[in-house]
């Protein structure tokens, strides 16, 4: 199921980041298509600007013969400027010709201003014209700009030519009128220029507006619009799949009455944290899902997981943003944790079972035991009367019995211990030497028994270390009594001890059997042995490395093995010499809120109501 849900999500993700693509696309193709507009609107504007030279050069001439050179320089001026500027947009740098059309039409109106004083205003003008040029040509500007520009030029060319006029009437200088002509025409160049490019502006708009609009109502994730306060104001087509009713019902109030009422405070919370933070929230919450099949019987609710982002305009306050958000089913997933959850509960539940049936049997199991023990020693010493040779031998046997099983009790005992995490340590300075030697000499009886020749190497400079001096006796015994009980006749087993930093390393070698790699990786595992199988040769419950691993983890050291196949292994413990650091004990866990936490307390009692049944049954 998570697999089936990874891939959906996926897939999702894919079209997501398609349709982001797609916009991300249509934004570059609407930035082209304006410089394009902007290309082709400078070499107009150059053309123009060639043609009304060409026109007023004949008149100039004529008005030099007359003795005024004014018109010809402004003739002449306009011709080189224009001339450069449409080659210059050719070459495709547009803002190199806008620079330099503006540099021409500046220095014409300044030639109009100083060369006579009655059109001064018509040589202002074509300077002033300068500046909305360099902005309507050369950068992105807004449709509230380009709309302004466009007004201010019809009104500033209504009102220049209607108070000049008189004066144009009665005056028969060609300069008069080429001021006239040239604020006209910069005027009407750049209100076209304005209006194409508003135009171009806008249709690229639309078309990236109409691909968004797309995007939001087919993409797998559901879309909704809400206000500050949560009222939805727009809903996408998918949140209809989602909840199974039509989206209307859930603008205003109609989405927040579908949430759960133990989810409302934390999605009310997420919504004012995302609007004070002005930063991205998100939250799950179970909402009600409407089934217009089956109207009878109790709600369903669905767990959808929100994602919410804030979103401001400008000039509006702060207390008036919105929030965009998408919304996503998830129930599939929080039933697979549900189902993982419950399988781990399961899990521990029946490892705490098996530590009591293990505590269990071993109880039941020692007290007889240590009266066979007991009466098995009394016989074999004679106290109740000398025996037989043959009664004296099995007398002797039901004793080497009896210890063996009481071992193997205490290891569960001190296995089920461990696991149910109540083996206390009883924490004391004490020197390795002091710990070595005894557990050599219990040892050593059982080495010489099969010929292994027993070898220590503890400095007795060692510094003391901190720990439960009983654990410790028993981790260096379980080691020495697993390499002697692998190890061939006439080998050899090694303990050496060495200091490490902060820490004390012991380490116990043998040259016997080995184990291969794969065994080496499970031994510490309960029950474990790495010769199993019905026809091993040694003995044993695979509790001994357990025991070791459990006690050398409560000290807060570490484990190592090394082994090699036919050759021998070496078992190396560290410890801290400081003893094991003390932590904090867990805080407790808030189990989450779910549809089905009622079958997990059903479980329970199903458990507890089986384990007197089963306890009788193992007993």
């Amino acid at each position: 199921m998570r697999n089936q849900d990874m891939s959906v999500s996926r897939s999702e993700s894919n079209w997501i980041d398609q349709g982001a693509g797609h916009c991300r696309r249509s934004s570059d193709r609407a930035l082209v298509a304006m410089r394009a507009m902007r290309r082709k609107l400078v070499g107009a504007i150059g053309v123009v600007m060639l043609a009304s030279a060409a026109l007023v050069f004949p008149f100039a001439v004529i008005e030099l013969l007359s003795g005024q050179a004014t018109a010809l320089f402004f003739a002449v001026l306009v011709l080189v400027f224009a001339s450069y500027s449409v080659a210059v947009a050719r070459l495709g740098r547009t803002n190199l010709a806008v620079h330099i059309q503006g540099g021409g039409i500046f220095l014409g109106g300044l030639v109009l201003t100083i060369a006579d004083p009655a059109i001064l205003d018509f040589g202002l003008a074509l300077m002033f014209l300068t500046p909305v040029h360099m902005i309507l040509l050369c950068g992105q500007i807004s449709k509230k700009t380009t709309w302004w520009i466009m007004a201010s030029l019809a009104i500033f060319a209504g009102i220049s030519t209607s108070s000049l006029m008189p004066l144009l009437l009665h005056s028969n200088a060609l300069i008069s009128w080429l001021g006239v002509f040239s604020c006209t025409i910069v005027a009407a160049s750049q209100i076209f220029a304005a209006y194409r490019l508003h135009h171009v502006e806008g249709a690229q708009e639309r078309k990236q507006t109409r691909a968004i609009q797309h995007l939001v109502e087919h993409m797998g994730d559901g879309y909704l619009r809400l206000s500050s306060d949560g009222q939805v104001l727009f809903a996408s087509k998918r949140t209809e799949e989602i909840f199974g009713s039509p989206r209307y019902e859930l603008t205003g109030n109609g989405l927040f009455e579908r949430v759960h009422i133990l989810d409302r405070p934390d999605f009310l919370n997420t919504i004012s944290r995302a609007i004070h933070n002005a930063a991205p929230q998100t939250v799950e919450a179970r909402l009600r899902k409407d089934n217009l099949e089956h109207n009878s019987g109790p709600p369903q609710f669905i767990w959808i997981e929100f994602s919410f982002s804030p979103v401001v305009n400008a000039g509006i306050a702060q207390t008036d943003w919105e929030l965009v958000a998408l919304l996503r089913d998830v129930s599939n997933r929080k039933d697979h944790e549900f189902e993982m959850m419950t399988a781990r509960k399961l899990a521990e539940e029946a490892s705490r079972s098996k530590s009591r049936f293990l505590a269990s049997i071993g109880h039941e199991l020692r007290t007889p035991l240590n009266a066979i023990v007991g009466f098995s020693e009394m016989m074999s010493s004679g106290i109740g009367g000398q025996l037989e040779p043959t009664h004296l031998e099995y007398a002797s046997l039901i004793q080497q019995s009896g210890h063996h099983l009481l071992e193997v009790v205490n290891m569960l005992l001190d296995m089920s211990k461990l696991e149910a995490g109540k083996f206390e340590l009883q924490l004391a300075s004490f020197e390795p030497v002091a710990l070595a030697r005894p557990c050599m000499e219990i040892v050593r009886p059982v080495a010489l028994k099969n010929n292994v020749t027993l070898v220590a190497d503890v400095p007795e400079t060692l510094p003391a270390f901190v720990g439960d001096e009983r654990a410790c006796r028993q981790i260096l015994i379980n080691l020495l009594s697993n390499a002697v009980k692998f190890s061939h006749a006439g080998g050899k087993v090694s303990l050496r001890a060495k200091r490490q930093g902060q820490y004390l390393n012991m380490s116990v070698s043998d040259n016997g059997i080995g184990m291969s790699p794969e065994a080496s990786k499970r031994v510490g595992d309960p029950f474990f042995q790495a010769h199993d199988g019905l026809s091993r040769q040694y003995e044993g419950t695979g509790l001994g490395l357990s025991i070791v691993k459990g006690l050398v983890k409560l000290h807060g050291g570490s484990l190592r093995i090394d082994s090699t196949l036919g050759e021998g292994t070496t078992v190396t413990v560290l410890l801290p010499l400081s003893g094991p650091q003390k932590s904090e004990p867990p805080a407790e866990k808030i189990t989450p809120l779910h549809q089905k936490t009622q079958e997990i307390q059903d479980i329970k009692e199903l458990q507890e109501q089986q384990w007197p049944e089963q306890k009788s049954v193992a007993l």
